[in-house]
């Protein structure tokens, strides 16, 4: 009965992580991804990695350290928990763990995967750490200043759970993860709604949402002026993403921005007949997930 539960149809699995904080004093084990297609270049706690199957926390921890750093660590405890949603959609639940200690002396175990080893107070990370690592070494140095397990049994020092990544991106956050997850190329796309309507642009075949690629050592701020210019659009929020490949063959991900139009820009009109039914299914979603759709129907 439990397995039926657990795999139900459309029941959702999260992905867990785990991260094992190695310290010295005040400072904190990280390494610099290389390699691996996410995050390249950005320093990462060590340890760190994906709960396996029939796994406990802390069999993937060991496993993760035995692998990554060639060193045994013992009585490892869960010092936070966080609930994390990347910009592009994805999300996960995080676990940070200390050990009561370890054998052995870390080493670089994967090069392939990663660049260096380094030290770093944990209140001065590095500027380029992966955001959602940052947040986590932050969530345990406040923990171990409050005294870590031993102050979470008798109910005080700072929460044991957070939330990280769940309120909406901005345009140069989202463009940032886009970055980070190795895409090739960004489009923006424009959920524009002027008099309670999104505009298009439309053919005999079709209707879609104007958009554009952004170019080398453009922002998104910029490209989005170039389907809206400036004054034609109020303040803009983040409607979603998805991933693409690019006629030539590169891994692309699209963004979706939502914006109140004062004006209709050139080649664009309002959805004909206030319906979804002509626009591809992802830009559809985009139109729904922008918070603005009563008055349009799926038809």
């Amino acid at each position: 009965m439990l397995d039926a539960a657990t795999y139900a149809p459309g029941r959702y699995r999260p992905v867990v992580d785990v991260h094992l904080l190695v310290t010295d004093g005040d400072r904190v084990l990280l390494g610099r991804r290389h390699g691996t297609g996410y995050a390249d270049g950005e320093w990462q706690i060590m340890p760190s990695g994906h709960l396996e199957e029939g796994e406990t926390a802390v069999d993937a921890t060991v496993r993760e350290a035995r692998e990554e750093l060639g060193i045994e660590p013992y009585g490892c405890e869960v010092v936070h928990v966080m609930h994390h949603r990347n910009p592009g959609g994805t999300a996960r639940v995080g676990l940070f763990l200390v050990p009561g200690g370890y054998t052995g002396t870390p080493v670089n175990a994967e090069p392939h995967k990663c660049a260096e080893l380094g030290w770093f107070p944990m209140d001065r990370l590095p500027e380029r750490t992966v955001p959602y690592a940052r947040a986590g070494v932050e969530a345990v140095r406040r923990a171990l200043a409050h005294g870590g397990t031993a102050a979470r049994s008798n109910g005080s020092g700072p929460p044991v759970f957070s939330l990280h990544g769940w309120e909406t991106p901005g345009a140069a956050e989202a463009a940032a993860e886009a970055a980070r997850s190795g895409f090739e190329e960004v489009t923006v796309c424009l959920v524009g709604w002027l008099d309670g309507t999104p505009l298009v642009r439309s053919d005999e075949e079709t209707d879609r949402l104007p958009a554009t690629v952004v170019r080398p050592g453009e922002d998104v701020e910029a490209a989005l002026a170039r389907i809206a210019p400036v004054g034609a659009a109020g303040e803009t929020w983040f409607a979603g993403a998805d991933d693409y490949v690019s006629p030539d063959g590169r891994p692309g991900r699209r963004l979706a921005f939502a914006a109140h139009l004062t004006t209709a820009p050139e080649g664009m009109v309002p959805l004909p007949a206030g319906s979804l039914g002509r626009l591809p299914y992802a830009e559809g979603a985009f139109v729904r997930s922008s918070g603005l759709l009563s008055g349009v129907s799926d038809r």
